[in-house]
């Protein structure tokens, strides 16, 4: 039996017994009454707690955290960007893995996977997508207002996983700077950042 269909029964139940109490001893209709008050409270209390109990836990705010890699366009090994740059020869596919240990969701999040405009963007994942027009974006250069293309995700995303999203890069030789943002609720913004030196292979 559900929790609604339970409750249901135990306040008809608690009625009923309201009602002959009542009938039986006239003189204690009153404290009859009270008591029944008090189950009645106990009972909603007692339904509405896991509701309850999900909502505190979605005041909390997830701790995530974003990781860049880079690999070759097939995506094979994918080397993590530590310090905040790595070289590469040739075409490169970049992976943003979102992580969401908990102890919340992220709701209504957005990824955002920020490039220079000289830069396509060619996402190999459901739901992962690519602008179709360039935009402007005061981030990804400290003090500039640049020329961008940007690739995005939107969905939430629950604790306990680790999210991955995969992305061809289509760019020249010389230093390709990468912004990439998750921001969501309640109250998140993470914010990853690198520097591709793409040379010849």
């Amino acid at each position: 039996m559900g929790r609604r269909a339970l409750l249901v029964v135990l306040v008809v139940l608690s009625l009923g017994a309201v009602v002959f109490l009542g009938l039986a001893w006239p003189a204690k209709a009153s404290a009859v009454f009270t008591g029944a008050t008090l189950v009645a409270a106990s009972l909603a209390v007692w339904y509405a707690r896991p509701a309850y109990v999900e909502w505190r836990k979605q005041q909390k705010s997830p701790d995530v955290s974003l990781k860049l890699f880079v690999g070759p366009p097939n995506r094979g090994k994918m080397d993590e960007v530590t310090g905040g740059e790595i070289e590469w020869g040739g075409p490169f596919a970049l992976r943003v893995a979102v992580e969401n240990p908990g102890p919340a969701t992220v709701r209504w999040g957005i990824l955002n996977v920020v490039v220079p405009a000289g830069c396509m963007i060619v996402p190999h994942h459901e739901g992962y997508h690519a602008a179709e027009w360039p935009d402007f974006n005061d981030e990804i250069v400290p003090g500039e207002n640049v020329s961008v293309r940007y690739g995005y995700v939107e969905r939430d995303f629950p604790p306990g996983h680790v999210y991955k999203y995969d992305a061809v890069m289509r760019v020249g030789l010389g230093e390709l700077p990468v912004l990439v943002v998750l921001s969501g609720h309640p109250s998140v913004r993470a914010v990853a950042r690198c520097t591709v030196h793409v040379t010849e292979r």
